[in-house]
């Protein structure tokens, strides 16, 4: 759906201590052992974090103000999730937190330009998310997942804006798109949901397309990885060309009380000692 992935690999850290948020980087995540559920909740980070690789690390924003193009594709990107495993469709979610957002008294919002202080507000994440819907109703399935594969490719390891992405989509679909983004993006009032409505196909019935070189994208499925008896951690597993591990995580070790993806091991200290350094 997004391409290809857009680096050499990707490693998740799980560490023993709770933490209060993940944390992504690049070709890394690390989740506190708290984040170590499979209620949807916990789910969704999994999915968000992961997604950043593309939205955030590869294509990267160019000034602070354009947050959304990160965090509104990271939040669609858990709704698309949902949606694969069979929980709420990527529309359900949509009315429910276009319903939140709608009600929520909080300072006024420009999603264009939030500002320092609303930068990192939930209404970023969720009216972004809800930005990238509505152009989905407008412009259909196929040419919406066209809109962020080519994206994903042509700004491969670039800095972007939100400019920038409103020309891409017009220049994709063909289609005077200013009315959709000025409303979403440049007006405080929550514009309603509606458009041309694309069917709500799962993210496995959206149009095949082909990474760089001819290559297919990666796609993602569920796995559990046993840490001991009484935990499991849920993770992303890559899926690459049908292949299943081909670009997986490999599998966790414990290094003294930590658990560590063995992609880490080259960073370990010596096997003998009861600490882990990570690199």
């Amino acid at each position: 759906t997004f391409g290809d992935y857009p680096f050499a690999s990707y490693t998740a850290v799980i560490t023993d201590d709770d933490l209060e948020i993940p944390l992504e980087s690049q070709g890394l995540s690390t989740f506190g052992r708290n984040f170590m559920r499979d209620d949807w909740d916990c789910i969704r980070l999994v999915a968000h974090e992961l997604s950043h690789q593309w939205w955030g690390n590869s294509v990267t924003l160019g000034h602070w103000r354009d947050i959304w193009l990160h965090e509104g594709f990271a939040c669609y990107s858990e709704w698309l999730w949902s949606e694969r495993i069979g929980l709420m469709t990527v529309g359900e979610r949509a009315e429910v937190h276009h319903e939140r957002v709608r009600t929520d008294e909080g300072p006024d919002l420009l999603l264009a330009d939030p500002g320092s202080e609303l930068m990192f507000d939930d209404r970023v994440y969720k009216r972004g998310a809800l930005t990238l819907h509505a152009l989905r109703r407008q412009i259909g399935d196929a040419r919406f997942f066209e809109v962020l594969r080519t994206w994903s490719e042509e700004q491969q390891h670039r800095t972007v804006t939100t400019a920038m992405f409103v020309e891409h989509a017009e220049r994709v679909t063909g289609e005077d798109l200013g009315e959709l983004f000025e409303a979403w993006l440049y007006a405080v009032e929550l514009p309603p949901l509606e458009g041309v409505a694309a069917e709500e196909a799962a993210v496995e019935e959206a149009p095949a397309a082909r990474g760089r070189g001819g290559r297919p994208p990666v796609e993602f499925e569920a796995a559990q990885i046993s840490f001991t008896p009484a935990e499991q951690a849920f993770w992303l597993v890559t899926r690459y060309g049908g292949q299943l591990g081909a670009l997986a995580p490999p599998p966790v070790v414990q290094a003294g009380e930590q658990w560590v993806n063995t992609a880490m091991a080259p960073y370990l200290d010596a096997a003998d000692d009861q600490e882990s350094e990570l690199g």
